[in-house]
């Protein structure tokens, strides 16, 4: 596991990697997760909550 070394503001816009929209959660949050991302073959196989902030 490694710890990043960004994370996203809840103020932050997001852009979506497939659209390409930009959307602001701030109206929207319901909590703060940190979570765990599963790498195989380097690449993305899933994502897992891992704590409340």
């Amino acid at each position: 596991m490694a710890d990043s070394g960004w994370y996203v503001e809840v103020e932050s816009d997001i852009i979506c990697g497939k659209c390409e929209r930009d959307f602001n959660v701030a109206g929207n949050v319901k909590d703060r997760i940190v979570v765990r991302i599963i790498l195989e073959n380097g690449e993305i196989s899933r994502i897992e909550p891992y704590r409340r902030v």
